[in-house]
């Protein structure tokens, strides 16, 4: 062998690869992604169908909260027992069709069956204010009675439960 002539010389050095890139991404990734926007997805619709589903909720509750205001302003207490009824109806109403025939006793025992309360809060002598005075000319109703009340109607407004008579 010639000194002169050293074959490993005559080697080119070693190329090394590209790096490897981040796209296009591998078909894991791809799935992942898919999968992503379909629970993405879903879940937008869920929570919209729930919002709709409990607009008329939010809005029996901004309805009990202006006739508030309105009975501390003006201290008209037979037009906010009027209006306790029509909310108290309408949201009835909203999920129980057959509520609209109801009336006197049979209207508190539904309102006491569908609360989230246990016990029959509106067939007790405070319910018994909204089959009596929201007729009377002059209601003899005290304020601590009507807070107390207010309170009942917004936290059955609030927590009502949908269920059948036959269930409760």
């Amino acid at each position: 062998m010639n000194p002169e002539v050293d074959p490993l010389a005559q080697l080119r050095d070693i190329h090394l690869p590209e790096a490897i890139g981040m796209w296009p991404p591998a078909p894991g990734w791809w799935l992942l992604l898919a999968i992503s926007i379909v629970l993405l997805a879903w879940l937008y619709i869920n929570l919209r169908a729930r919002r709709r589903a409990s607009a008329y909720r939010r809005r029996a509750k901004a309805l009990l909260t202006d006739y508030w205001l309105q009975l501390q302003a003006s201290g008209d207490q037979k037009t906010y027992l009027e209006h306790l009824l029509v909310v108290l109806r309408r949201t009835a109403l909203s999920f129980a069709p057959s509520a609209a025939s109801l009336t006197g006793e049979s209207w508190l025992v539904f309102l006491d069956n569908h609360s989230s309360n246990t016990e029959a809060k509106f067939q007790s002598e405070l319910g018994q204010l909204l089959l009596t005075e929201p007729y009377r000319a002059e209601p003899e109703v005290s304020v601590s009675q009507l807070l107390e009340l207010h309170q009942l109607v917004l936290q059955w407004v609030t927590n009502h439960q949908h269920r059948s008579v036959k269930d409760a």
